[in-house]
């Protein structure tokens, strides 16, 4: 069942259909792929997961989903800033 597609790259309006089947985050965790740089454990299980791979801004893309998460330690691409504890992301 696994899908080749990633969900934070879901338009809002597919999320809105996931949510009208009722589908669960376990749904999701099963069907879509975590990003290789990421190692955010159960990075898709809603509010305990990761924030930047399952938010939506107003624009309909990910929160945070910028070159990789650089300022998340659990990418890949960290690059050592300390800007998403203290408030002052890019």
């Amino acid at each position: 069942m696994a899908d080749k597609r990633f969900y934070h790259e879901l338009s809002k309006e597919e999320v809105r259909v996931l949510i009208g089947e009722k589908r669960t985050w376990g749904y999701a965790m099963k069907r879509f792929k975590q990003p290789s740089w990421c190692h955010y454990p159960k990075e898709l299980i809603g509010t305990m997961g990761c924030w930047a791979l399952v938010g939506m801004d107003g624009d309909e893309t990910r929160l945070g989903i910028k070159d990789g998460c650089p300022t998340c330690d659990l990418s890949d691409n960290y690059d050592g800033s300390m800007n998403h504890i203290i408030g002052k992301g890019k």
